[in-house]
C-alpha cells in the first residue's frame, strides 16, 4: 500500500479552531464564547465581547477607580514639580511642587547638585492628588450608571 492514495481524515471544525495559532481564537475559546455564539471564531458579538473583556472593563468598579486614583496622583504630583512654589521672603532657593514643595533647587552656593527631593513632601503630594482623582473618578462612575 503507498501512501499516495491514502486520504486524510476530515477534521472537524471545532478541532481545527483549537488548533489554530491565531491568539485571538485561542483567547475565545477559552472564555467559552464559541457555546454561546456557535462555532464561528469571526463572529462580531464574540470579538466585542473578548475585546471588552481584554480591557480596562474586567476590573471592577472599585478597582477602577483605584488604579486610575494612584496612576492620576502620581502623573499631577510629578506634573507639580514643574510648578514654582517659592515662598515670597525666601532667597537662595527655588521651590517646586504643588500644594507642598518636595522639589528644591539652591541658587546660591549650591553644593555638588543643587536638587533637592523631599520625600515626606512627595508622598504628602501624591497621597493628596491621588483622594482628589479617586474622588473625581468616584464621581463620575456615579454619574455615569
Amino acid at each position: 500500500m503507498s501512501h499516495e492514495n491514502a486520504v486524510e481524515p476530515e477534521l472537524s471544525q471545532d478541532y481545527r479552531l483549537h488548533m489554530s495559532p491565531n491568539p485571538l481564537v485561542v483567547r475565545i475559546l477559552t472564555l467559552g464564547l464559541l457555546g454561546k455564539y456557535g462555532n464561528n471564531a469571526s463572529n462580531a458579538k464574540a470579538e466585542k465581547e473578548n475585546i471588552a473583556s481584554i480591557g480596562f472593563k474586567c476590573f471592577s468598579m472599585k478597582t477602577r477607580i483605584a488604579i486610575g486614583a494612584i496612576v492620576g496622583g502620581v502623573l499631577i504630583t510629578l506634573l507639580t514639580g514643574l510648578v514654582r512654589n517659592t515662598p515670597v521672603m525666601l532667597v537662595g532657593a527655588e521651590h517646586y511642587g504643588y500644594p507642598l514643595a518636595w522639589l528644591t533647587r539652591l541658587i546660591i552656593a549650591p553644593e555638588y547638585f543643587p536638587w533637592q527631593v523631599d520625600y515626606v513632601n512627595l508622598v504628602v503630594d501624591f497621597i493628596v492628588w491621588a483622594i482628589i482623582v479617586g474622588v473625581i473618578l468616584f464621581a463620575l462612575m456615579k454619574r455615569k450608571k
